[in-house]
């Protein structure tokens, strides 16, 4: 004889019940029509009870979503269904890029994403990276196509679609570290003496790329967060500045910070920026206007700015040095000089200093003979 014994937690559509006949929980649902589903594979225990509570509520989920697929849906609805559910978590083009991802797959290996999902193996992906590799695509995309995989066999795994998550037997292709490039002071002087011979006889707009400039040099805020810069969003009497958003460069759309550190004030550190942003805050009427726009009153988009810096750095000769490398250039003198690594990483906007430190370790002081001085004082 079965005995059953409902729990006392339901979840929307759907019960965790115990069976003692064979040890396991039960979870019971109905799919969109109406038709009855039970899954007994859980250990009667604290843990197993997490698991079947924890299925029900991806069940509901699905169903609130629209989807009902199983272990015989193919790779391509299963990828399908992960960019569904992460819209609600992520940037539209975040979502963008990953969808590009998929096509990236579908060229390279359509016949992978017709695969069932249960009997794709390690060596298909592994065959598709092999693919890409040979076609050209540089490691880093093939990471992002081993990204997209190994979050979507995580989803499985955890529906119990599949065994196993094979995508831990899959090597990626490691993606060579970048070298952080930086401005010398040779190089920023070059720029600055360039802007300011343009300024004597240029517009308003010419006038407010020295602005931006020197916003770049002395925050180190991204080329995204320095657009969507209104004036309001600065404190000229407390030196702040605050970043809570950003423009995405593929569709032009002004964004959240893609973290919560990412929202964040940043200090107005150069006195000479502080002038500068109190000689421009003079002409503005209303403060929710963009602080850097175009003639006609608009945000300035982000390819304006990507070509007067390939314009800029063509006439001064500095090489192919990109925007970004006003970025690296402030955080590598702010740890020369000495400032506390969490304080860079949060003016930074990094969710962790340890993004700092892997990124920056080149210009952090030899410590440990600061250590030893420290330790042997008296």
């Amino acid at each position: 004889m079965v005995y059953k014994r409902k729990s006392r937690r339901q979840y929307g559509l759907g019960t965790v019940s115990v069976n003692k006949a064979i040890n396991r929980y039960t979870v019971v649902w109905s799919d969109a029509n109406g038709q009855k589903h039970s899954k007994s594979t859980f250990p009667l225990t604290p843990t197993g009870r997490q698991l079947a509570e924890e299925y029900l509520r991806q069940v509901n989920l699905n169903k609130s979503l629209g989807i009902n697929i199983g272990k015989s849906a193919p790779l391509r609805t299963w990828i399908n269904e992960k960019l569904e559910l992460d819209a609600t978590k992520v940037r539209s083009s975040t979502i963008e890029n990953r969808k590009n991802v998929l096509m990236m797959i579908e060229t390279n290996n359509p016949a992978i994403l017709d695969v069932p999902i249960n009997e794709v193996s390690d060596s298909m992906v592994q065959r598709l990276y092999n693919l890409m590799i040979k076609a050209g695509y540089k490691p880093a995309t093939v990471k992002r196509v081993h990204v997209l995989l190994n979050g979507t066999f995580k989803r499985a795994y955890k529906a119990h679609a599949v065994k196993i998550n094979i995508m831990d037997n899959v090597e990626s292709f490691s993606v060579p570290k970048k070298q952080v490039e930086v401005f010398t002071w040779k190089e920023i002087g070059k720029v600055f003496l360039y802007l300011h011979k343009q300024q004597k006889w240029a517009n308003r707009m010419t006038r407010d790329y020295v602005l931006l400039y020197r916003i770049l040099h002395g925050t180190g805020m991204r080329i995204g967060e320095l657009l969507a810069l209104q004036w309001c969003d600065i404190n000229l009497e407390a030196r702040e500045i605050h970043v809570h958003q950003t423009i995405s460069r593929s569709n032009q759309e002004v964004q959240p910070p893609k973290t919560k550190a990412g929202d964040r004030l940043v200090p107005i550190l150069s006195n000479k920026t502080l002038s500068l942003l109190k000689s421009a805050r003079e002409n503005v009427v209303d403060t929710k206007q963009y602080l850097f726009q175009t003639e006609l009153g608009n945000r300035i988009p982000y390819p304006m700015i990507i070509r007067h810096w390939l314009t800029l750095r063509k006439a001064i000769g500095i090489g192919e040095k990109s925007l970004h490398c006003w970025r690296h250039t402030f955080a590598t003198v702010m740890l020369l000089r000495g400032f506390p690594i969490t304080e860079v990483s949060r003016i930074l906007g990094h969710a962790s200093p340890k993004i700092t430190f892997e990124v920056y370790s080149h210009a952090i002081p030899n410590y440990n003979q600061t250590m030893i001085e420290m330790y042997n004082k008296r």
